[in-house]
């Protein structure tokens, strides 16, 4: 590089005095040298309690970059004092565990989080974090509300996993990845899959108000080109405890600093030639295109110091002079005087030989059976599938069912992360009307059009100013001797499959403890199907569709007639269920035979069954009619339908019924989310 004028200059000895300083305190460094060093000394101390810690430490994490005046991650006392005039050396010193005369963002966070050892009166108490769109939390922490109260900054934990391909454990990458908390609400980013189909997805650990750690429970939602989204109403997500979080360290890089000064040293000789957008930085594409073809993201960030995305001509001149260091060991004897350790507020002496000892960085991992996602892979070609992507522009943004509605055929679905960014995969070449759901969230529709293979982006939808609308009810419970409670939910009418009867419900549009009368307030705009029982309750909505209260509902919303006010005509009747006694109890199994044998609990007045086998996809692979059962005991029929297809999830549901000359009357049924298996082709495992 060649400077033209004395700012140039004069701003490049200033930084290189800085770096000598660097190098001087922060040995050993990135070119090598080490050092050892024992000292002596006395001292007098006055102890410094938690709660001054924290409250000390909460400070500076928040005006943390702000104090950061040279940009080296650290602040020393004098840019402590712009945060806190008042602090005192001995609290400084406290907080810098690592002894350096720099406090980084982990020493801090290790007073928030967990509490320093400061020696006082007084007793440590939790300190607090207020967060917000404005008011992004500190490295390490994550924005999350509390379990009452506002948003405040708490402690993540890592989900970690893959996502494979259910059929061979395949990995797929750039599959999209989100949690869910225990509403269905998105939370965090959505992370992307790597090649070999690994993710890493932060979640929070949260607090109550007293600061005490709650139970936090997760589920994942994962969507990927050329396969069926998960979860679906076969295959439930299970949940995931965070309260089982491990700690683990955090690895350190092993990036050399040959490496480091040859890649620095190119940049900086072909930086004019890869600026090729002319903003004086490089990207890690430009970098990578012109550059150097080979450079991982790791590498690209270490030389990347501002941390911004973007590699400038000052940090590779910094770099380089880092990076001439020379190598080498040495020991070293001094005395000094420090300060000791007191308790209380009274004075104390001590003398001791110590070193330097930097704190380890850690982080909490959740890491299991369940955070490895398999999926199903699309029938046919699905290399002409395109996709559709935007962003909700509206306050309530996250978690919305985003669909792509053709008209013709069932709707594709989406759900958009905790940022209000959406996509949807797998979709054909066409024209689609894009539409949001979620209760409380009224978003106006627009029109797509998808090429073959392309991605349709820039999609955005925004708030309506439409009112939302309120649906009333009730349920009536016959022949269900056991029946306490069920649920009613509102599926959108273009998800609803006529031949499975199944349809997907956007967030928040549940209602459960359902003993008579229910009602669904803030329902947006949209053409519903009410489904009542509609999950594992031992109830289902009465099949004889000869008697009132029985037919599939819906309903326009808004009502031409009724408006925002909707009331449903008719009740719901709501029958005992027929029990599954396998497979699928009460989730997925295992099938170990290309011939299952299905069971189920016999109805004891009917005319016979009639059995039905749907594949993942919704689409019946099979039926057969079962005669009367009279042999006591549960019902069994053997699988003869075409071969089941491995990786496919299948589901058996059974009806019984009456028969005379005015043909069949269906009386009972399995429920609508029981009787679930799959067949991987494995043989059966040992007794």
């Amino acid at each position: 590089m060649i400077y033209k004028d004395w700012a140039q200059w004069s701003s490049l000895l200033i930084l290189l005095a800085l770096v000598m300083v660097l190098v001087v305190q922060c040995a050993p460094g990135i070119g090598g040298g080490e050092g050892e060093g024992e000292g002596e000394g006395e001292g007098e101390g006055e102890g410094v309690s938690d709660a001054r810690l924290q409250e000390l430490a909460t400070a500076l994490l928040v005006d943390f970059e702000t104090a950061d005046a040279d940009g080296n991650d650290g602040l020393s006392f004098t840019e402590a004092q712009t945060i806190d005039p008042n602090i005192t050396q001995a609290e400084f010193d406290a907080l810098d565990t690592g002894g350096n005369g720099e406090i980084s963002n982990a020493e801090l966070l290790e007073f928030v989080l967990v509490g320093g050892e400061g020696e006082g009166e007084g007793e440590g108490e939790i300190s607090v974090i207020p967060c917000d769109l404005e008011n992004p939390c500190p490295t390490g922490l994550m924005c999350s509300g509390f379990v009452e109260g506002e948003s405040f900054c708490v402690v993540a934990v890592l989900i970690r996993g893959k996502v494979l391909a259910v059929v061979d454990d395949a990995p797929i990458p750039d599959a999209q990845v989100q949690a869910l908390d225990i509403n269905g609400t998105p939370v965090g980013s959505t992370v992307v899959t790597d090649e070999s189909g690994r993710y890493a997805l932060e979640v929070p650990k949260l607090r109550d108000v007293d600061g005490e750690f709650q139970d936090a429970v997760y589920t994942l939602r994962v969507q990927a080109q050329g396969f069926q989204e998960f979860p679906t109403a076969l295959r439930p997500a299970l949940p995931i405890d965070v309260a089982f979080a491990l700690e683990e360290e955090i690895p350190v890089s092993t990036v050399t600093d040959e490496r480091l000064q040859i890649l620095a040293t190119e940049l900086s000789a072909n930086f004019d030639a890869a600026d090729a957008d002319d903003n004086g930085s490089l990207s890690f594409a430009e970098v990578q295109t012109t550059v150097d073809a080979d450079i991982t993201q790791e590498e690209f960030d270490l030389v990347d110091t501002g941390g911004n995305g973007q590699i400038s001509s000052t940090e590779l001149d910094a770099f380089l002079l880092l990076v001439a260091g020379g190598e080498g060991e040495g020991e070293g004897e001094g005395e000094g005087e420090g300060e000791g350790e007191g308790e209380g507020e009274g004075e104390g002496e001590g003398e001791g030989e110590g070193e330097v000892v930097e704190p380890v960085p850690t982080r909490l991992v959740v890491e299991s059976p369940l955070t490895t996602v398999k999926l199903i892979a699309l029938p046919g070609d699905t290399s002409l599938l395109g996709r559709i992507s935007g962003t909700i522009l509206a306050d309530a943004n996250a978690g919305i069912l985003m669909l792509a509605d053709d008209g013709v055929s069932e709707a594709l679905k989406g759900f958009s992360d905790s940022e209000g960014a959406y996509t949807i995969f797998n979709v054909p070449a066409g024209t689609y009307s894009v539409e949001g759901y979620a209760i409380g969230a009224q978003l106006t529709p627009v029109e797509a059009i998808v090429e073959e293979s392309q991605e349709t982006s820039g999609v955005d939808i925004t708030e309506s100013l439409n009112p939302l609308s309120t649906i009333s009810g009730t349920v009536q419970f016959v022949n269900a001797p056991d029946a306490e409670f069920t649920s009613v939910i509102l599926a959108v009418e273009s998800t609803f499959n006529e031949t499975s009867a199944r349809g997907t419900a956007p967030p928040g549009l549940r209602v459960g403890n359902v003993t008579g009368e229910f009602i669904f307030e803030d329902v947006p705009d949209g053409m519903y199907v009410v489904l009542a029982a509609f999950e594992n309750d031992l109830l289902m909505r009465d099949p004889d569709q000869t008697i009132g209260g029985t037919a599939i509902v819906r309903v326009e919303v808004p009502d031409p007639d009724e408006g925002n006010e909707i009331i449903l005509p008719t009740g719901f009747k709501i029958t005992q269920a027929l029990e599954v006694f396998g497979p699928g109890i009460d989730s997925p199994e295992e099938v170990f035979t290309p011939t299952p044998v299905f069971e189920w609990e016999d109805d004891s007045s009917e005319d016979g069954y009639e059995l039905h086998i749907f594949d993942a996809f919704g689409d019946e692979i099979w039926s057969a009619d079962v005669p009367k059962f009279t042999g006591g005991g549960n019902v069994t029929h053997t699988y003869a339908g075409p071969d089941l297809e491995i990786g496919m999830y299948y589901q058996f549901r059974v009806f019984s019924f009456h028969e005379d000359l005015s043909g069949r009357t269906p009386i009972s049924a399995t429920e609508d989310l029981r009787g679930v298996f799959f067949y991987l082709g494995n043989e059966s495992p040992a007794p």
